[in-house]
């Protein structure tokens, strides 16, 4: 179902973590989630001082690219995923919490390769297709009805990376909202009680010892990413901790989609 890919585990994204504020649902005496640092020489800049963590979401789905021609240089051209709540998992925050920051920041590996990607696919575009370098998602209904993130735990134990000796989580991760790009190539994300419309404002490579994902291809880059007008119910939003997304590269003309996974960390 799911190929195996043999790559560490991103270790190096749990060192210098920066302290934020605590969010609204997190009482006195609780940690504060820190957002995750790459522990390279380039860090995304800390959340304004003045703001508070609203969600912790991850986000499982598929980045997106085109190629103009054999080896050219594929053009990243948007991203589609299903959003889940993991704010509640980070340790230290309600009886659901995990139990160290190593096994919250694994999450995403966890569910890469314990899980199908969580979209519609197009089945008249198969990987090997003429034009179709990796299968892509349905453009008319890329999104299944909302549902949560079914983890089974042995499941995923079977199909991880030998570097990595147990799943982070097993169980239901709630259901959050979706990331799509709009035709102007924008990036937003959906949630219930928010509306982001973002503006890349900073980019800094993934750790070199982020997992590459089940395609094996390479983590996406960390981002920070400022609000367009639209926005509602969140300040400022970073992509970080990711698993996979880069390009499988231009084998072909034609379009080409990896799945990746990210935690991506929402402020108010």
């Amino acid at each position: 179902m799911i190929a195996k890919s043999f790559i560490n585990l991103a270790t190096a994204l749990l060192a210098g973590a920066s302290p934020i504020t605590d969010a609204s649902s997190c009482s006195a005496g609780r940690p504060k989630p820190s957002l995750p640092s790459t522990g390279g020489d380039t860090e995304l800049q800390a959340p304004s001082g003045n703001l508070t963590l609203k969600h912790i979401a991850l986000g499982f789905g598929i980045q997106n690219y085109t190629c103009a021609g054999v080896d050219a240089t594929p053009k990243a051209t948007g991203a589609l995923a299903v959003l889940y709540d993991i704010t509640d998992l980070y340790p230290g925050q309600t009886y659901r919490s995990l139990p160290s920051v190593a096994a919250f920041q694994q999450l995403g590996v966890t569910a890469m390769y314990g899980c199908d990607v969580p979209l519609n696919l197009d089945s008249s575009a198969l990987t090997g297709s003429a034009g179709i370098i990796h299968q892509g998602a349905d453009a008319a209904a890329p999104f299944p009805a909302d549902a949560p993130l079914e983890i089974d735990a042995d499941a995923a134990a079977a199909a991880l990376p030998s570097s990595l000796s147990s799943a982070a989580f097993s169980g239901s991760i709630p259901f959050l909202g979706h990331h799509f790009f709009d035709a102007s190539s924008v990036p937003n994300f959906v949630l219930s009680d928010l509306d982001y419309v973002g503006s890349k404002d900073q980019e800094v490579p993934a750790p070199k010892t982020a997992d590459k994902g089940v395609d094996g291809t390479g983590a996406v880059s960390w981002l920070r990413l400022g609000p367009k007008d639209g926005t509602y119910g969140a300040k400022e939003l970073y992509r970080v901790t990711t698993v996979g997304g880069a390009s499988h590269g231009c084998s072909e003309e034609g379009r080409d989609s990896t799945t990746y996974t990210a935690q991506y960390w929402f402020f108010e």
